[in-house]
């Protein structure tokens, strides 16, 4: 059977890996949830879904430059591994997790607008956070 895979709505907040500089916030971005489907049954609170515990999870979105500074996301992830906070648009609360940057790139819009295209794969599970409450 294939794996199923939910699609979530959240903030995401950037920090390098030791979680110590700042490097930005991704708003409104979609979380994909991939569930292996012999693991449905075992569930983890949170997320107003049912998320098995071990659920592998990634992150496709799209930011404003000015939001993004693209730079700064480059200098501050050359180990290409970083530390996220993602607060689930579903029920606001806040889950902690590492992610690797699979790829960053910035286009143009029509408007003139620059937006910075960043893939993220998580490194294990988002675990709700102590900062959640």
């Amino acid at each position: 059977m294939p794996n199923i895979v939910r699609k979530v709505g959240a903030d995401v907040t950037l920090f390098t890996l030791d979680a110590t500089d700042y490097i930005g916030v991704i708003e409104g971005a979609t979380i994909n949830i991939e569930i292996a489907t012999e693991n449905v049954g075992a569930v983890r609170d949170g997320w107003n879904y049912d998320v098995p515990v071990g659920a592998s999870w990634s992150l496709d979105a799209d930011a404003f430059i000015n939001d993004f500074p693209l730079l700064m996301l480059k200098a501050a992830t050359d180990d290409r591994m970083i530390t996220v906070v993602v607060t689930s648009a579903a029920d606001g609360q806040k889950y902690d997790g590492e992610a690797v940057i699979k790829s960053v790139g910035h286009t143009l819009n029509r408007q003139g607008a620059q937006k910075v295209k960043i893939q993220l794969v998580g490194h294990g599970p988002l675990v709700p956070s102590d900062a959640g409450a």
